[in-house]
C-alpha cells in the first residue's frame, strides 16, 4: 500500500451574486493571489460572511457557531450538523428576489488540478456547475457526486466528509471558531488522519475510538442502573423485614437476585477492562503494521532502483497479477493484459518502457532476505490484529448478553414489587423520606 499525499485547496478566485451585503446583491469577484490576502473592515461589513462563502463553495457546509465537536460524532457528525446549518445561515443574507439565481463560485487548486465549482443557496449545498482543468461537466443530480469523488481523488482523503472536516478545522480560522489546539476532538480526528499515513486507516482508527467510547458509556450506564436497583432492593428488604416477617420464599428470591446482581456487576466490569485492553493492543498493532508496511515499500523501491530485485517482486506488480486491479487507474481486469505481463516478465516498466531488468549484485541476497523478513513481520501483525479484533467482538457480545441478563434481573425485582403490592409502595415512601440505607441480604 503506497502512502498517500494529502492536499488542501489553494483558492484563486471567489465570485458571489445575490448576497445583499455586497453591493446590494450584485456580482462581486475577489481574486486571491500568492502571499497574504487581507480583508479589513468594521463590524458587520461581511468579513466572516466572506470566509463562510469561500468555505461553503468548497465544502458545501457552514460550521455551526460555537458548536464544539462531541467525541461520539467526529468528522461525520460534524459534516451532517454543518450541512443542516448552511441553509439556515444564508437565509436573510441572500436577496429574496434573487434567491433562485444567487450563487457562489470558487476557483481553487487541489492536488495539481484546477477546480471551478458553483453552488446555489436554495438546494441543500447542491453543485450547479463544475469544471476540472478546463473540462466542464453537465449539470444534473450526479454533479454533486462527481465533485465529491473528484475531491477525494485529488486530495487523497478517504471521504468527502473527512476532506470538509480538515478544511473547516485545520485550514480555516475565523473570529467565531475555536483554535484547533483547544478543540480536543477535532485535534484527535486530524491526528488519526496524519499519523496513520493513510486517510482510510485514519478513518478506521477514529471509528474504533468512537465505538469504544460509545460502548464504555453503555457499560457505565448499565453499572449505574444495577447499583441503583441493588440499593433499592436491599433497602426494600430491610423495610419489609421491619414491617412484617416475609415468607421464606421471598427471602430466598431476594438472596438469589442479590447474588446474581453482584455477579453481573463484577462480570461487566471485568469485560469492560478486557475489551478496552483488546482494543488498545489492536490499535497499537495497526500503527506498527503501518510502519512495517512503509518500511517494506521503501526497501522495495530502493532495491528496484538499484536493480537488486525484479520488477515482478514490487507491490504494484504483485497486486496487479494477484487481483487484476490496475495500480494506476484502478480498472479491474479479468486477467492481466498480455502486453503488461510481457513487460513485467522482460523487466520493462509497463508505463514508460524503462529498462528495470534485474542485475544480480553481491548484496542482492541480503536485500531479498530483509524484504522477506519485513513481509513475514507484516503478515504476523495482520494476523495478530485480526485476532484481537475478533477477541474484541467476542467480548462485546458477552457484554450485551450480561446487559440483557441484568435487565431480566430488574424485571424480576419489579415482579416481586407487584406481588407485595401496597406494602412495598409504603416501604418505598418511608425510605425516600428517611434516605436509603441499603444492607446486604443474608
Amino acid at each position: 500500500m503506497t502512502k498517500k499525499r494529502l492536499s488542501l485547496p489553494a483558492p484563486e478566485r471567489l465570485t458571489v451574486s445575490g448576497v445583499s451585503i455586497y453591493q446590494g446583491g450584485g456580482e462581486v469577484t475577489l481574486r486571491i493571489v500568492n502571499g497574504l490576502t487581507a480583508v479589513l473592515g468594521a463590524n458587520g461589513l461581511g468579513k466572516s460572511t466572506l470566509l463562510n462563502l469561500l468555505l461553503y463553495g468548497i465544502t458545501g457546509v457552514v460550521r455551526t457557531p460555537g458548536g464544539a465537536l462531541t467525541p461520539l460524532k467526529g468528522a461525520r457528525g460534524f459534516f451532517g450538523q454543518s450541512e443542516d446549518y448552511a441553509r439556515k445561515y444564508f437565509d436573510g443574507r441572500v436577496k429574496r428576489e434573487a434567491s433562485g439565481s444567487a450563487f457562489v463560485e470558487v476557483a481553487f487548486l487541489l492536488g495539481g488540478a484546477r477546480f471551478v465549482v458553483r453552488r446555489g443557496f436554495l438546494e441543500r449545498s447542491a453543485v450547479t456547475a463544475l469544471s476540472i482543468d478546463g473540462r466542464s461537466y453537465p449539470a444534473g443530480a450526479a454533479l454533486e457526486e462527481k465533485y465529491r469523488d473528484s475531491i477525494c481523488s485529488y486530495s487523497g482523503f478517504f471521504s468527502f466528509e473527512q476532506f470538509a472536516f480538515n478544511v473547516q478545522t485545520l485550514q480555516a480560522f475565523g473570529e467565531d471558531r475555536l483554535c484547533l489546539l483547544w478543540e480536543q476532538v477535532a485535534l484527535s480526528q486530524i491526528f488519526f488522519t496524519l499519523a496513520s499515513g493513510d486517510p482510510a486507516e485514519g478513518e478506521r482508527l477514529a471509528s474504533s475510538v468512537e465505538e469504544f467510547k460509545r460502548a464504555d458509556s453503555n457499560v457505565r450506564n448499565t453499572q449505574w442502573q444495577i447499583t441503583r436497583e441493588r440499593k433499592m432492593l436491599e433497602a426494600l428488604t430491610v423495610a419489609l423485614s421491619k414491617k412484617r416477617a416475609p415468607s421464606a420464599s421471598t427471602l430466598e428470591s431476594y438472596a438469589e437476585l442479590s447474588a446474581r446482581r453482584d455477579q453481573l456487576d463484577a462480570r461487566l466490569e471485568e469485560l469492560s477492562e478486557k475489551w478496552s485492553e483488546a482494543l488498545a493492543k489492536r490499535d497499537e498493532l495497526l500503527i506498527q503494521r503501518e510502519g512495517t508496511t512503509r518500511e517494506l515499500e521503501n526497501a522495495t523501491w530502493k532495491a528496484l532502483k538499484q536493480r537488486s530485485i525484479a520488477l515482478a517482486e514490487t507491490p504494484p506488480a504483485r497486486n496487479f497479477v494477484n487481483t487484476g486491479i490496475c495500480p494506476f487507474c484502478s480498472t479491474e481486469h479479468k486477467r492481466v493484459p498480455d502486453r503488461v505481463s510481457a513487460s513485467i516478465a522482460n523487466g520493462e516498466c509497463p508505463l514508460c518502457a524503462a529498462d528495470v531488468k534485474h542485475r544480480p549484485k553481491p548484496d542482492g541476497q541480503a536485500i531479498r532476505e530483509h524484504m522477506e523478513e519485513l513481509r513475514r513481520a507484516k503478515a504476523r501483525l495482520d494476523k495478530s490484529s485480526d485476532e484481537l479484533s475478533a477477541r474484541a467482538n467476542s467480548l462485546k457480545k458477552e457484554q450485551q448478553e450480561a446487559q440483557a441478563e441484568s435487565q431480566r434481573v430488574r424485571q424480576q425485582i419489579e415482579k416481586l414489587e407487584r406481588v407485595h403490592g401496597q406494602e412495598i409502595l409504603e416501604a418505598r415512601t418511608q425510605l425516600r423520606k428517611k434516605g436509603l440505607n441499603p444492607m446486604p441480604v443474608t
